[in-house]
């Protein structure tokens, strides 16, 4: 679908005095806001005077004698006329090529200007004021009337003052007229009424006067009718709002509809404005005019049939005008809450037009990819992804609802847009406040001393932007209190999203708490992988959990020196990070980051804790434990009563044994001596999430025992081949590598199979003959003919469960992929292999290139074997890729 992007609702950002936008050209860059920018603008519009193509207009530099002379020939409409006469000219210092030739000509020949007493122009030489001024008054049929009153420069520059030329414009008579001021002069020049004769005196001598019907300049030769602010006339109606118009019209208050040649109509709906149109009721030129105060950008905050309260806006109900226009969205409606946008003001301080937004959606721009935009609703704190392709017409405004280009949409944009069928409009504010939270209520937040409101709809992250939450109430931001954060403001200014980092140093301490107080600092003593016992400050003394604190009365707390069959005894297991001043940071919450244990007594109903205890088994040589959360029938073994997950043991698990002697004395065990350990039923603290690695296991007593494997697994990378006394193949090994191995027996190996075996002690490669799987298993599948009788895959066909020895992929995470609604660790040595798909549609598989396990997307069809001493993925192949089970499901093989 094709897109175009259209400028809309355009309001000058700068605004002095009144709100100014005048569009017949684009504004060069260096008059915006300055007093020259509604002059330039107009004659640019009339094509009397124009900008660089660098898009300046240099108000500060000089105007030639020649480049006046052309103004004002063009003012006049003479252009045709000069150039029929260019060519030689009366003046020495202007050749016949002179590219003024013909307005020097024509201005010469209509009295406009004069050369010097030595028959020179001086072309090149700077205009003065007071020429500039004695060339306007000629132009408007005066010169006659002057010649006679008077001695020049002052009988003009007097006159020129009489008829408002000079107005705003005050500059020595001799000295070099600026281009600036030069357009401020010419736009003062043309309603001015033109002169000429009208009869006769008495004494039968020319009479001049106004020439009938008050012409002007601007009527008379450039064909074109102004109207002023006097007239009173406002922007009634635009295409967005009435279907019956065009484009490009835009319909007045007073009824009359003009066609916009230049600029978009909505920049001007619902403001006074003056103009210029022609014969053909076409505007040349048009300028808002509505006095700044009149105009507020705000959103409604409650509404009634006759007043309005505002947001920002909040110090007084507005009384609404009899006969008041309000838009939503483009269409007619009433006033209602939450609606966003401009209202206008009479001299009664009434709401007589409004044009507002009504938002579908309002959040925050993670990630722009040219015009796919990725944001969070502020509404559920979740992520989507908004593509402006998808749209005809796209339509972007800034908070005072002028019109940007969308590639103001950035990462920490604040959006609010609203869609209808193949248009969108984007509301898009940039603003943004950083410093110290100081304070925050469910409402509002102080930012180095600054109170802002939280939106209605708002979110938060404690984790600089990396999970996101709604903001509902003072709690979800209390671990950012104190911190230095950031808040994206919405068109009110107020908070959509509060974001900042914890000022945190290394990674997550794990440890075992060998002492607590809370006295003036709360203070833990800690035994850490470190094999020692160091002591942290709780950066917030009420971090510290209570009851874990020593009372050596034991009516309280934990005596942490009694034996562990003492009724008071215990202690706790943490996982903390240190924040820059190396305090327990303040986002420790002890329900999660806490387990307390209260006696090693002979059942697991004994042992109180918030989480973390569980019934541990594994076998020797095995990297995982099977855990069981919960023994119900009190036997301390892993049985059909209980519900098991697995964890895995890394080089990075603190492994500790909390008891000596029945006493709390920590010491550190090696992961080796954990791995080679058969361990049967222990009960021990471990903290981590289910089904990956624990961070921490904290056994209570230990057993070990346990013997080695020598199991093998690969893919078979090369079909077998003889040599004239044995079989060989080519087998990538996880852990080994790649080397040919002498096969037992032949038929057990075929290329692309995926193996596991031993090797004898004749160096032959044993097969388990039960893991072996490889392509046609699964190719056997998808041509078997399934429940609708149809030889092909489709709706009715065989589930992921009975294509044997293939397994579809759920999801992925990391080092970690789903089936069958369980998560399995891939070893990062895993030997992973790919299938050549330009074989597999005649039902032949060949090898494909080796592969990272990172190449695994939900949706695959995988092969894969699991080492039994570790539980993860250590060899396998992909089948199929996601990308081509659809060709597959839909044609079968061939």
């Amino acid at each position: 679908m094709k897109r175009k992007l259209i400028s809309s609702i355009i309001v000058m950002a700068m605004i002095l005095s009144m709100v100014s936008v005048g569009f017949a050209a684009p504004v060069a860059s260096d008059v915006v806001g300055t007093d020259y920018e509604k002059a330039t603008i107009q004659l640019s519009a009339v094509d009397i005077m124009n900008g660089f193509p660098d898009g300046t207009f240099k108000p500060e530099q000089n105007v030639t004698r020649a480049q006046f002379a052309k103004m004002a020939v063009v003012a006049l409409d003479l252009d045709d006329a000069a150039k029929l006469s260019a060519g030689t000219t009366k003046f020495a210092d202007v050749s016949a090529d002179h590219w003024a030739s013909g307005y020097i000509n024509i201005a010469d020949q209509r009295g406009l200007i004069k050369g010097y007493p030595d028959k020179t122009f001086n072309p090149e030489g700077n205009v003065t004021y007071a020429e500039s001024l004695t060339i306007l008054v000629r132009a408007v049929g005066l010169g006659t009337v002057v010649e006679k009153d008077g001695v020049w420069p002052a009988n003009y520059v007097s006159r020129a003052a009489q008829e408002g030329i000079s107005d705003g414009v005050a500059k020595p008579g001799n000295s070099a007229a600026i281009r600036g001021d030069v357009a401020k002069l010419f736009v003062n020049t043309l309603d001015v009424p033109m002169w000429g004769a009208t009869g006769y005196e008495d004494d039968g001598s020319v009479k001049y006067g106004p020439l009938p019907g008050v012409e002007t300049m601007l009527d008379n030769r450039l064909d074109l009718t102004e109207v002023d602010e006097d007239d009173d006339i406002t922007v009634n109606a635009v295409e967005l709002v009435k279907s019956t118009l065009d484009a490009d019209e835009i319909e007045m208050s007073d009824g009359n509809v003009y066609t916009l040649l230049n600029g978009t109509p909505a920049d001007y709906l619902g403001l006074q404005v003056e103009y210029w149109y022609n014969d053909d009721d076409e505007i040349v030129w048009i300028n808002a005019v509505t006095d700044a105060d009149d105009v507020i950008y705000d959103s409604v905050d409650t509404a009634t049939a006759t007043d309005v309260t505002l947001v920002v806006d909040d110090d007084d109900d507005y009384d609404l005008a009899a006969g008041i226009t309000v838009y939503e969205n483009n269409s007619a409606a009433g006033l209602a809450a939450g609606q966003y946008g401009r209202f206008l003001l009479n001299d009664d301080d009434e709401v007589t037009f409004a044009y507002l937004f009504d938002f579908d959606t309002t959040g925050f721009v993670s990630e722009v990819a040219g015009d796919e935009i990725t944001y969070y609703d502020a509404s559920n704190a979740n992520d989507y992804e908004l593509d402006l392709a998808d749209y005809d017409d796209v339509y972007v405004y800034d908070a005072q609802l002028n019109a940007i280009d969308a590639d103001e949409i950035a990462v920490d944009s604040v959006i609010a847009f609203w869609d209808d069928a193949d248009e969108i409009h984007i509301i898009v504010t940039n603003d943004a406040v950083t410093g110290n939270l100081d304070r925050a209520k469910d409402d509002v937040v102080k930012i180095d001393g600054t109170n802002y409101d939280a939106a209605a709809a708002a979110i938060y992250s404690n984790d600089d932007k990396d999970d996101f939450a709604t903001y509902t109430v003072v709690a979800d931001v209390d671990a950012l209190i104190g911190e230095d954060v950031t808040a994206l403001l919405n068109v009110n200014g107020e908070a959509v999203l509060v974001y900042g980092a914890s000022e945190v140093s290394g990674d997550t301490i794990y440890g075992v708490v060998t002492y607590a107080d809370k006295g003036a600092d709360s203070t833990i003593k800690v035994y850490t992988k470190e094999d020692a016992e160091f002591n942290y400050d709780f950066d917030k003394r009420a971090d510290l959990d209570d009851t874990i604190v020593y009372d050596a009365t034991g009516a309280a707390g934990y005596d942490y020196y009694a034996l562990a069959t003492a009724a008071d005894f215990g202690y706790a297991v943490v996982g903390f990070e240190l924040n820059s001043d190396g305090e327990i940071h303040k986002d420790f919450v002890p329900a999660t980051d806490m387990v307390k244990v209260e006696d090693d007594t002979a059942t697991v109903a004994n042992i109180t804790a918030t989480n973390g205890v569980y019934v541990l088994n594994k076998d020797a040589d095995d990297k995982y434990f099977t855990a069981a959360t919960a023994d119900t029938d009190g036997d301390l073994d892993i049985d059909g009563n209980d519900t098991t997950v697995n964890f895995y043991i890394t080089e990075d698990t603190v492994l500790v044994k909390a008891l000596d002697s029945n006493e709390l004395d920590p010491s550190l065990e090696t992961y080796k001596s954990v791995v080679d350990s058969d361990i049967t039923n222990q009960v021990a603290v471990v903290m981590g999430d289910a089904g990956r690695d624990a961070d921490i296991v904290v056994f209570m007593d230990n057993a070990f025992a346990g013997t080695d494997d020598d199991d093998f697994y690969g893919v078979v990378t090369s079909k077998p081949e003889f040599d004239g006394d044995d079989w060989f193949a080519g087998i990538n090994v996880f852990e080994n590598g790649a080397a040919e191995y002498k096969l037992e027996n032949k038929a057990d190996y075929a290329k692309a199979y995926v193996a596991k075996f031993t090797v004898n002690t004749s160096d032959e490669a044993v097969a388990d003959v039960a893991t072996i799987a490889g392509f046609d298993t699964l190719l056997d599948t998808f041509n078997d003919t399934d429940a609708d009788g149809i030889d092909d895959v489709d709706d009715n066909a065989v589930d992921a469960a009975s294509i044997t020895n293939a397994v579809l992929v759920q999801d992925t995470d990391d080092d970690y992929i789903k089936v069958g609604g369980t998560w399995i660790k891939v070893s990062d040595d895993a030997v992973f292999y790919d299938y050549d798909a330009d074989d597999f549609e005649d039902g032949s598989y060949t090898l494909g290139e080796q592969v990272k396990a990172s190449k695994i997307d939900a949706g695959d069809y995988v092969i894969y074997l699991v080492d039994s001493e570790t539980g993860e993925i250590v060899a396998g192949l992909i089948n199929l890729y996601a990308e081509d089970v659809q060709d597959l499901f839909e044609n079968g093989l061939k």
